[in-house]
C-alpha cells in the first residue's frame, strides 16, 4: 500500500499500513472476493470492480481494481458504507410492509414465484379480517393500524416455522407454505391462524374489539401453477367462499369454485347489457282483499326478458343487479314506468294502488324524493296510489331510509316495510295470480270486479 487518506486513517485508528502488503495488514481478505478479484485483473489484465464488506474497517468497501504497466495491479479503495445502507433501506422499503414489518405483496410475489420455480408442493392461505372496516370507521385509522400490527403479531406466533407470513395490504395477509404434505396441513395451518385471532378479544385504545377472520386456502402440486397470480386468484375465490358461509371459517379451493366465479361474471356482464339495451320489464302482481275478493292494488315485479334464455325472475338476476352500478337508474325506471301504467289504468277505470320495490343504491344516491315526485307529476298520478316498498334489511341498513320515508310521507306516497323475500317466493298461496303483463292485469282486474 503506497497511500492512505486522512478519513482511512481515522478508521484504521492510525494504524500505520503504508508500505505493507495488503495481504499481510489485511489477512481476513485472503480467499474472499478481494483475493478472487485480484487474481481475475492479473490473469485477464481487464479492469474489475468489487464491493465486501470488511469488520477491521467496520464499514462496507468498495474496491477498484486495474492492471498497472509494469505486470502488477492498482487498487483504489473506498468506504461506501453509507450508499450501501441507503440501498438496503431503499430494498427494506421495497420488499417490507411499514406497518407490521411482515414481507409485503412485492416480496410474497417473488418468493411464491420462486417457490413455483423449484417445482416443490405449497399452498398459500389468504386471510381477511371479518368487519375491519367498522374499526376503522367507529375507532379511527390510528387504531386500525394498532389492531394490524397485533393481528400480525399473533398470525406470524400461529405459522411459525411452517411458513412465511407476509400483509398484502389493508386488513389481508397471505401464507405461503411449502413441503411435501402442504396439501394436509395448510387448511389445519389456516385454522391455527384463525383460531389465534378469536381466542382471545383485541384490546386498542382501551377499547375490547372482538376480531375473527376467514380464510382461503390453495393447494399447488408441481407444475400446477406457472405464476403466483393464478395461485392468488383461486385462494381469493376460496377466501369469497369463506366469506359467503358467514366468515370465520376456512374454504379450499375447488374447481367448482372457478365455475360459480365464471357463472357469476358472466351474469354480472349480461346484467349490463340487459340494463343498457332495455331487457328488463315489469309485470304486476294483483293484490286482492280478502274480506270480499276485491281487486285493490298490484304490485310491480321486475322481469328479464333475456335474448336468448327467454324470461327470467328475480331469482336469477336481482342480487346481481342490486350490486351493479345500474341499480339506481333501472330502480328509477321502475318507479316511472310503475307510475305510467298505474296513471294507464285509472284511465280506464281501476284506481288501483301500486307498489314498488326499491334496491338500497336508491336510497343511498340521496334523490329518492325527486325521484319519485318526479315520476308521479310526470304520469299525472295522485301520490295514494303509489307504495314504496322495502325490505327491513335495507331499511335497518340504512339510516337514510327513515327520513326519506318521512319526506314521501309529507308528499302523501304510502310506504310499508315488509320483508322483500316475500315478494318473489313462488309458493306462497297467492302467487296462483301469477305476474301479469299490463294488458293480461287489465283482464284480470275486470275478472276480479265482476266476482266482487
Amino acid at each position: 500500500m503506497t497511500f492512505i487518506n486522512g478519513r482511512a486513517r481515522a478508521h484504521l485508528e492510525g494504524r500505520e499500513l503504508v508500505g505493507k502488503h495488503l495481504w499481510e495488514a489485511f489477512p481476513e481478505l485472503v480467499g474472499g472476493p478481494v483475493w478472487d478479484a485480484f487474481r481475475r485483473v492479473m490473469s485477464e489484465r481487464a479492469p474489475t470492480k468489487v464491493t465486501f464488506h470488511n469488520e477491521t474497517v467496520g464499514g462496507h468497501l468498495e474496491a477498484n481494481v486495474f492492471p498497472s504497466s509494469n505486470g502488477g495491479i492498482v487498487t483504489f479503495t473506498r468506504n461506501v458504507t453509507e450508499q450501501v445502507r441507503a440501498q438496503e433501506e431503499l430494498r427494506r422499503l421495497a420488499y417490507q410492509d411499514p406497518l407490521t414489518d411482515l414481507p409485503n405483496r412485492r416480496s410474497f410475489w417473488e418468493m411464491t414465484a420462486s417457490a413455483l420455480a423449484s417445482g416443490e408442493p405449497l399452498a398459500v392461505v389468504l386471510l381477511d379480517l371479518d368487519g375491519f372496516k367498522h374499526v376503522n370507521d367507529t375507532f379511527g385509522h390510528g387504531a386500525g393500524d394498532e389492531l394490524l400490527r397485533e393481528a400480525a403479531t399473533r398470525l406470524a406466533h400461529a405459522l411459525g416455522s411452517d411458513g412465511t407470513l407476509a400483509r398484502l395490504g389493508g386488513d389481508e395477509f397471505v401464507a405461503l407454505i411449502s413441503g411435501a404434505s402442504v396439501g394436509a396441513s395448510a387448511e389445519t395451518t389456516a385454522r391455527r391462524m384463525l383460531g389465534s385471532l378469536g381466542e382471545r378479544s383485541f384490546l386498542v385504545r382501551g377499547h375490547v374489539l372482538p376480531i375473527v377472520a376467514s380464510a382461503g386456502v390453495v393447494a399447488a402440486t408441481a407444475g400446477e401453477y406457472d405464476s403466483p397470480e393464478k395461485l392468488l386468484a383461486n385462494a381469493d375465490l376460496a377466501l369469497y367462499a369463506a366469506k359467503a358461509a358467514g366468515g370465520g371459517v376456512v374454504r379450499t379451493f375447488t374447481a367448482r369454485d372457478r365455475e360459480e366465479y365464471e357463472a357469476r361474471r358472466l351474469l354480472e356482464d349480461e346484467v349490463e347489457r340487459a340494463a343498457l339495451c332495455g331487457e328488463f320489464e315489469l309485470h304486476y302482481q294483483p293484490q286482492v282483499r280478502l274480506a270480499d275478493g276485491m281487486l285493490v292494488g298490484a304490485e310491480a315485479l321486475i322481469r328479464w326478458r333475456h335474448p336468448e334464455r327467454g324470461l327470467l325472475t328475480p331469482a336469477v338476476f336481482l342480487e346481481t343487479l342490486e350490486a351493479s352500478r345500474h341499480a339506481r337508474t333501472v330502480g328509477a325506471w321502475i318507479i316511472g314506468e310503475a307510475c305510467r301504467q298505474a296513471a294507464s289504468w285509472r284511465k280506464a277505470g281501476f284506481e288501483l294502488r301500486l307498489g314498488v320495490n326499491l334496491f338500497a343504491e336508491q336510497l343511498v344516491a340521496g334523490d329518492l324524493v325527486e325521484v319519485v315526485e318526479d315520476a308521479l307529476r310526470s304520469a299525472g298520478l295522485p301520490a295514494a296510489a303509489l307504495e314504496i316498498e322495502l325490505t327491513e334489511n335495507i331499511a335497518l341498513r340504512q339510516q337514510s331510509a327513515m327520513l326519506i320515508l318521512w319526506f314521501l310521507s309529507l308528499a302523501d306516497a304510502r310506504e310499508r316495510i315488509e320483508d322483500w323475500r316475500c315478494h318473489y317466493n313462488e309458493d306462497r298461496p297467492h302467487t296462483a295470480l301469477g305476474g301479469l303483463t299490463p294488458r293480461a292485469f287489465a283482464n284480470q282486474a275486470v275478472t276480479a270486479r265482476e266476482l266482487a
